[in-house]
């Protein structure tokens, strides 16, 4: 009964989370009178309608497809999000479920339109916070939310995606394969139920699930139209911190200090606000050294670079200032070379890469490790190639 009560209402509605806290179960809502109706709400008549083939087709669909339910009065639903007055009340989720209220989670967001200088920083903020105990939360986006996400896995930390959309629709569609990294290796969160399209008004629904979830969001690159800015808005609303990086964010630094956002240059200056609450996390000079990111980006072209594979083709990293050819190549295990070698016949999808020696989980992994460091790009259509810029 709890999908039945959630199809009566669109998602920011308030009527829901009214009505079980009126009748503190489902099934005595759905066995309600007009006149009880009448007592919570004008806009009941939706709750006349008991016709629950539409819901029990949503239960048997998610039993069908492996698709995990939460609801609102089960201990697993994420009491940070009961603070919601529009608070759903049945959450569908692919992957592994956290301990939403006991464990730091900071939100990190941006917008799709990014610079070079925008996917360097929210790479590294983003990683760094990762390698500190954060969960990054984000809502799968591409550009911005995209790159926080593949931080985390590069660092095979903790991810929670939030969409605007059903679980079982994949959106945009060049975001597929790192779905089914998230899906394999951190959570994706909805309230949409399944099948819904990612249509605009969806949007800033997900973005209050995404700022209500994290301990504090993280703006990385963003400008004042945009829906970064609704979900910086709703965490301040809501008394949870909003970090912004200044020179990514210029025409929004003004508006958003006024507001209550605070100006950062590392990640330790998150950690350092949410250290006492959480004391497990761990500033950046408390990490291993073998563990901390190396700062260097090499640049990856294509070449003949044969006293590395006995002639045949193969990827030359250079950055010549910097770093010379072997010693940039050798940065690169033997997964990654196998991928790059493969790469260079043109682009493929993940799962053309996919042989005996190589599962897709290994594939999915190590494309993602090549995407953070430039060697690999994501193409329109998810098709993976060498990143020649």
């Amino acid at each position: 009964m709890w999908v039945w009560l959630a199809t009566r209402y669109s998602s920011f509605s308030n009527i829901p989370k009214r009505i079980i806290e009126h009748f503190k179960d489902p099934f005595e809502a759905f066995n309600a009178t007009e006149e009880e109706y009448k007592t919570i709400t004008r806009s009941y008549e939706t709750l006349l309608d008991k016709d629950i083939r539409m819901s029990m087709d949503i239960v048997e669909y998610i039993k069908k497809n492996n698709i995990g339910i939460i609801t609102y009065d089960m201990p697993q639903f994420p009491q940070r999000l009961k603070k919601l007055e529009n608070c759903p009340i049945v959450l569908y989720y692919i992957g592994n479920l956290y301990d939403f209220d006991n464990s730091p989670q900071i939100g990190v967001v941006g917008t799709r339109n990014y610079t070079a200088q925008g996917e360097r920083v929210t790479k590294r903020i983003s990683y760094d916070l990762a390698r500190s105990g954060f969960t990054i939360v984000s809502g799968l986006a591409k550009g911005i939310d995209s790159f926080s996400h593949k931080a985390a896995l590069y660092n095979r930390s903790a991810t929670i995606a939030v969409l605007g959309c059903g679980i079982d629709v994949i959106y945009p569609k060049e975001n597929r394969e790192l779905t089914m990294r998230i899906r394999e290796n951190g959570l994706v969160l909805t309230e949409f139920h399944p099948g819904t399209k990612p249509l605009a008004y969806n949007f800033p629904a997900r973005n209050r699930i995404i700022s209500s979830l994290s301990d504090g969001v993280v703006v990385t690159e963003c400008s004042i139209k945009s829906g970064t800015m609704i979900t910086a808005e709703h965490a301040l609303e809501h008394n949870i911190p909003v970090y912004m990086i200044d020179d990514l964010c210029s025409d929004s630094v003004g508006y958003l200090r006024e507001r209550g956002a605070v100006s950062v240059k590392t990640s330790d200056d998150i950690t350092r606000v949410h250290k006492s609450k959480f004391p497990g996390l761990k500033f950046l000079g408390e990490l291993p050294k073998e563990t901390v990111l190396k700062p260097k980006e090499s640049v990856i072209t294509v070449s003949s670079f044969k006293e590395f594979n006995g002639g045949a083709n193969v990827v030359k990293a250079e950055k010549p200032e910097t770093v010379n050819n072997k010693q940039a190549f050798s940065e690169f295990n033997d997964t990654e070379k196998e991928i790059i070698n493969m790469l260079l016949n043109g682009p493929l999808f993940a799962d053309e890469i996919v042989n005996d020696k190589l599962p897709m989980k290994t594939v999915l992994y190590t494309l993602t490790s090549l995407e953070f460091k430039n060697a690999v790009i994501s193409l329109p259509g998810g098709k993976y190639a060498i990143n020649k810029q």
